[in-house]
């Protein structure tokens, strides 16, 4: 019964190999990482619920510590077209 379970996991890893192009999947995996800042402003500034929103749509979190709303995220992310200015920290 095990043998089947693997079974099971080859067809899948079978599908995803031929479902995406190996080659660019081995190219982001091996992009360098940076931490992106989202510099959306204060609860005190007019719009910054709308920015909140939109930070958390880019996939930015709160960082309590920091104080700041951030994520990991590839280099060449770091000139992605985001909606508010974005820098690395």
């Amino acid at each position: 019964n095990v043998g089947h379970r693997a079974m099971n996991d080859v067809l899948a890893m079978n599908q995803l190999l031929f479902k995406f192009d190996i080659e660019e999947i081995k190219k982001l995996a091996s992009e360098p990482k940076c931490v992106l800042k989202a510099d959306i402003g204060g609860p005190w500034m007019a719009g910054f619920q709308e920015k909140k929103q939109l930070a958390i749509g880019h996939g930015f979190r709160w960082n309590p510590n920091e104080k700041i709303w951030s994520k990991s995220a590839r280099v060449s992310e770091a000139n992605g077209s985001y909606p508010f200015p974005v820098s690395v920290i």
